[in-house]
Formats: C-alpha cells, sequence, structure tokens
C-alpha cells in the first residue's frame, strides 16, 4: 500500500507543478486524504489520525526529492532540460513551499543558482582533498 500512495503523492505533487500550481505539504497531505472515503467505524477518528500521519510523512519524502542536490532524480527534470527541475523547494515569508520553475522570482532562481555554484566549489575541493590524501598515503609508503 505505501508504494501505491508514494506513487499517488508523487503523481499528485507532478501534476500541481505542471499546472503551475505552488505546493505546500500540508496542501497535499489535506488534498488526497479529502479524495479518500472516510472510514465508517467506531475508531474512525484514530485511523484519520494515523492515516494523516502516515500521509504526511510520504508527502514530505516526496517533497524532499526537490532538494538541492549534485544530481537531478530523472522523475522531476524539466522536460527540454538535464537539470533543470520541474520546481524547487524555497521559503517564502517563513514558509517552505515547492514552486513551479516558471512561478520562482529573479532572486529565488539566483539564490539557488549560487547554491547550486557552492556545492560544486565544495564537490571540487573535496576531490582533490581525496586525491591529495591518495597521493599522500602512496608516498608515505614508498618510503
Amino acid at each position: 500500500m505505501s508504494d501505491s500512495l508514494q506513487t499517488e503523492v508523487r503523481e499528485y505533487i507532478q501534476d500541481q507543478l505542471d499546472a503551475g500550481i505552488i505546493i505546500r505539504a500540508e496542501w497535499v497531505t489535506a488534498g488526497i486524504l479529502h479524495s479518500k472515503a472516510e472510514p465508517e467505524c467506531e475508531d474512525a477518528d484514530f485511523y484519520l489520525l494515523c492515516a494523516r500521519a502516515h500521509l504526511a510523512e510520504i508527502v514530505k519524502r516526496c517533497i524532499g526529492k526537490y532538494k538541492s542536490a549534485p544530481v537531478t532524480d530523472e522523475q522531476l527534470v524539466l522536460p527540454g532540460f538535464n537539470h533543470l527541475q520541474r520546481g524547487y523547494q524555497v521559503d517564502r515569508e517563513g514558509v517552505r513551499f515547492l514552486v513551479p520553475t516558471d512561478l520562482l522570482t529573479d532572486a529565488e532562481i539566483d539564490a539557488r543558482a549560487a547554491e547550486y555554484e557552492a556545492m560544486a566549489a565544495g564537490c571540487r575541493a573535496h576531490s582533490r582533498e581525496l586525491r591529495d590524501f591518495k597521493e599522500r598515503r602512496y608516498l608515505a609508503g614508498a618510503a
């Protein structure tokens, strides 16, 4: 059930982004829960509470895939591009949103680009240190 629910959440998020809708995790959770039939039993409140918590965790994981990373998951890439995502997580007035790329402000785009440039610099520095370590280890072994 979790795999099919995760697929449903991913598709829901992608549909929202493709429609140009800004997403907040709580809205996705509420939208999907609203589309489901409520349990009809004495413990319905308990089951709804558990369902909401479980669904909220899946939504959080799915939205989390849109975080900054050196390599973009193919499913998140905007058609016609190799790296550009369908949407990006941004903070607006202290609230975290997943915003369709077309709706990002210039400042948000510049900030994300700077973040990727800093990430690239950090990755380059890391690779240099690995190679330096390897060279020192080799020289130490040769001595």
